[in-house]
């Protein structure tokens, strides 16, 4: 796998693999760049590109006045963490995917498992909710009851509304607990106790299937989740690499 930055490509790669964005929903960091270098596997040349990409740190606070903590968080220099609302968020990724394709990337992946109906519209861009939801429906039958690790104890409320509501429609029942991926940039991260402990929690509550709703969770943690709780278990990042691999590998 050949990785790219912003500033340009080798050509001479490039005449041999096709060429995938890799869209994150926030400023792109070299510590992303190399978690996912680590642990996604594409037999592609990969371009980087994040929503927030050319705003200052005083730009992102500026746009911070008054939004409350939530599920778009941008870290500064200083150390830092500042809240942009979604539409800003939205109206960034929106850019860069495009952006992206105009450069000519045969596709973009986005780097985050929220939902982004808006981005599923645009062609040729992958979205990990929308596979991950593909995924339960063929997997489970109605009824079934979904467990959901999710990554920020502090955004769980929100962030299992879409969940829910696909429930509702499919007759399944959601249920979530938390368990912190060691997120690039962040310095929570769940013991290998803790994330037991939420799988045993989401077990006791009759699971039939376990989603990783985050893009940090690893292939260690899906080992040790399928082990502990004998169950399938749905990698955001690794089910994603898999469709643009088959698609455009």
């Amino acid at each position: 796998m050949n990785i790219y930055n912003i500033e340009g490509s080798n050509k001479m790669s490039s005449l041999h693999n096709k060429k995938i964005g890799l869209l994150l929903p926030y400023r792109t960091e070299q510590s992303l760049i190399d978690f996912v270098n680590t642990n996604l596997t594409l037999n592609s040349d990969l371009v980087f590109r994040g929503a927030q990409d050319g705003k200052t740190d005083d730009e992102l606070r500026e746009l911070s006045q008054g939004i409350a903590p939530n599920s778009y968080a941008e870290n500064l220099a200083d150390g830092s963490t500042v809240f942009i609302t979604r539409e800003t968020v939205v109206a960034g990724m929106k850019a860069n995917a495009q952006a992206l394709l105009d450069d000519g990337c045969d596709a973009v992946m986005v780097c985050c498992s929220l939902p982004w109906p808006e981005l599923e519209q645009m062609k040729n861009v992958v979205t990990p909710c929308t596979i991950l939801k593909c995924s339960v429906m063929n997997l489970v039958a109605r009824g079934a009851v979904v467990g959901i690790l999710q990554p920020i104890k502090e955004a769980m409320a929100d962030e299992i509304i879409h969940w829910q509501a696909f429930g509702k429609k499919h007759n399944l029942t959601i249920t979530a607990q938390f368990a912190a991926p060691q997120v690039p940039g962040e310095d929570n991260m769940s013991s290998s106790d803790d994330i037991i402990q939420a799988v045993q929690a989401l077990l006791a509550q009759n699971a039939q299937l376990i989603v990783l709703d985050c893009m940090a969770y690893t292939e260690a943690h899906r080992s040790l989740i399928a082990q502990v709780s004998g169950l399938p278990v749905l990698r955001a990042m690794s089910l994603t690499g898999t469709i643009i691999n088959q698609a455009f590998g």
